[in-house]
């Protein structure tokens, strides 16, 4: 079975859970994001009015991302300047700087509703 008939057939129960995580927070935007057999990140499920703007983000490597540190370290990362922060993958830094306003966008609007995450958001 291919990973995208899995991620498919997962769609309803992730969608329950951003409703859930909408109404417990009261966020605008919040995303489930999938490392896929790829090794890259994708975004499994996303709710909020900019969710297509941050589709067109991803995928990406999972090098690439603070979720790499998350993941690898089973840790919460935060990081009040993703920008600069020597923690953060150098590369995930230079991506969130070619990134430029979509990245701070991003980081005040997800700030890390459904990644480890507090103040970073993933990709």
């Amino acid at each position: 079975m291919s990973s995208a008939i899995r991620v498919a057939e997962t769609q309803p129960a992730f969608q329950e859970i951003l409703r859930s995580i909408a109404h417990l927070f009261g966020s605008e935007e919040n995303y489930i994001f999938l490392v896929g057999e790829d090794d890259l990140l994708h975004i499994g499920a996303g709710s909020g009015p900019r969710v297509e703007q941050a589709r067109a983000l991803l995928p990406v490597p999972l090098d690439a991302t603070v979720t790499r540190v998350a993941i690898r370290e089973r840790r919460l990362v935060s990081s009040a300047n993703v920008f600069d922060d020597p923690e953060l993958p150098s590369v995930a830094r230079e991506r969130y700087r070619r990134l430029g306003e979509i990245t701070q966008w991003l980081l005040r609007q997800c700030c890390g509703r459904m990644v480890p995450s507090a103040r970073s958001w993933s990709p």
